[in-house]
């Protein structure tokens, strides 16, 4: 399981590597719909660093209630607008990741406690 400073070091890695294609690929059309779903993604992955030292500590310490309501809450507004307003299915698809992550963390909060 990487660290917390291997995780943004692969990211950095991620972004530069993604800068370079924008730069040797600047008229395609599939550049801009690349980075934009690549983007979603990472989007989707916000909380993986909390929840990887929550595992590494056995303890949810430092996690808030309020931020993760606010997670949560943001999330599920995001789900119910995308699907109304019948976004592509990429956005759907990393929302209802990232409210998978989310159950993670509750989980984590209800097993680790705070």
């Amino acid at each position: 399981m990487p660290t917390t400073q291997q995780f943004f070091h692969r990211l950095l890695l991620l972004f530069v590597a993604l800068g370079g294609l924008a730069m040797v690929f600047p008229k395609t059309h599939i550049n801009p719909e690349l980075l934009g779903y690549l983007g979603l993604g990472l989007e989707a992955m916000l909380v993986t660093p909390q929840l990887l030292q929550n595992y590494r500590r056995q303890s949810c310490a430092g996690v808030g209630l309020e931020l993760l309501v606010t997670w949560i809450g943001g999330d599920l507004l995001k789900f119910i607008y995308f699907v109304a307003k019948s976004q592509p299915a990429p956005f759907i698809v990393c929302n209802v990741f990232q409210l998978c992550l989310d159950a993670v963390l509750v989980g984590q909060l209800w097993v680790y406690g705070r």
